[in-house]
């Protein structure tokens, strides 16, 4: 089989959780024999050499990179619209000429050739992850910026064959935005066995590491977590740490708050959340955050907000699901994490463990992917 994958970036090229998910998508087809040609570009790197470094040479006899510089547009109302049907148009001016059995496609990479496809064209799967212009704004301005998104995702789900959704919420808003069910195929984040710890780290005090992870974004809900964290350090004893790129005007100054900044290197990341033993998510809007089943899958309990599909990963018997923009749930989950023995922690700690081995790792999904990929392009 070979696929056309086309794609908004690759981590580590581009930083974020749909360019994660892209270069794992494509580690494993390509581990189970699958031919691909990878249409993508990077916003700020323009040497894509070193990107099939991240791949193993067996792998890498069946990837075929393809790189695309993205369109580089005066910012105007609306330029990233554009430059993102640019830049469809650029892909479909190679792939076009090429035979696949099918595409697949992240986000609006496909809106040009699903404007000209031919009935005889190959089956299309489409990804658009979280849907966040469908979700909550928090001002007029973000509303006008999602009105074009929200057009087009419309004129894409119109024309596409398939539409891979999470779980949870996700899974009703593609429903809500006029997806047909048969259109759908339900999958999840996913991550490598082999990254997954076999036990949690050995909780030795009762001193809590917390942990966020998250761009600088409104939807993340940093500033309800900082009014939260500032409302408890007088009373309780705790670290905090940060990864991602807030603001110095917006960080607290403590001597228990540590701020990493954005972390690109993969053993650095990966330190930081060893450090810790709670992940805190709390954010207004989400589809599926793989920070939640990177940190799950090192042990990490998890405070997380009832959005998008974060309840297939987070339950009272690995963390707290909390209400959304709540501050006082979620004031309430970090006190009674902190109320924790070290007994009942490491306890929620090894059940998050146990939930991704179970549910999100790519060795025992992405079997079921191709199945599905198959079935599409022999019918």
């Amino acid at each position: 089989m070979k696929i056309a994958f086309l794609t908004t970036g690759i981590y580590p090229l581009v930083i974020g959780g749909m360019q994660k998910h892209a270069f794992y998508f494509i580690k494993y087809l390509a581990s189970r024999g699958i031919e691909l040609d990878i249409y993508h570009f990077a916003s700020e790197v323009s040497d894509y050499s070193k990107l099939p470094e991240q791949y193993s040479s067996e792998e890498l006899k069946h990837i075929n990179f393809i790189p695309f510089d993205f369109p580089r547009l005066f910012r105007f109302p609306g330029h990233y619209i554009l430059a993102s049907y640019l830049l469809s148009k650029r892909y479909y001016k190679v792939f076009h000429k090429n035979s696949y059995d099918l595409i697949y496609a992240k986000g609006f990479t496909s809106w040009y050739f699903l404007r000209n496809r031919k009935s005889s064209s190959p089956k299309v799967f489409a990804q658009f992850h979280g849907l966040e212009m469908f979700q909550k704004t928090f001002d007029f301005k973000s509303k006008l910026k999602s009105l074009p998104l929200r057009f087009t995702v419309r004129q894409i789900i119109k024309r596409v064959d398939y539409i891979f959704t999470y779980g949870g919420k996700i899974h009703e808003l593609h429903k809500f935005i006029g997806c047909n069910e048969n259109q759908l195929i339900p999958t999840s984040g996913f991550i490598p066995l082999d990254s997954i710890k076999a036990k949690p780290i050995l909780i030795k005090n009762h001193i809590r590491n917390f942990l966020f992870i998250g761009r600088n974004e409104r939807r993340k809900g940093y500033e309800e977590l900082a009014i939260v964290i500032q409302e408890l350090i007088p009373n309780y004893e705790f670290n905090f740490s940060f990864v991602g790129d807030i603001p110095n005007v917006s960080r607290i100054r403590n001597k228990n708050i540590t701020y990493y900044g954005p972390i690109s290197n993969k053993a650095d990341y990966e330190k930081v959340i060893l450090k810790a033993d709670i992940l805190v998510l709390p954010s207004i809007s989400e589809g599926f955050p793989t920070v939640i089943i990177e940190a799950m899958a090192k042990g990490l309990s998890v405070i997380a907000t009832d959005v998008g599909a974060n309840e297939t990963a987070v339950s009272a018997d690995n963390g707290w699901l909390i209400k959304a923009n709540d501050r006082n749930e979620l004031k309430s989950a970090m006190i009674e994490a902190l109320s924790l023995t070290p007994k009942e922690l490491y306890n929620k700690k090894e059940a998050s463990l146990e939930i991704v081995r179970n549910k999100f790792c790519w060795e025992n999904n992405i079997d079921s992917i191709i199945d599905n990929f198959v079935r599409a392009a022999e019918n």
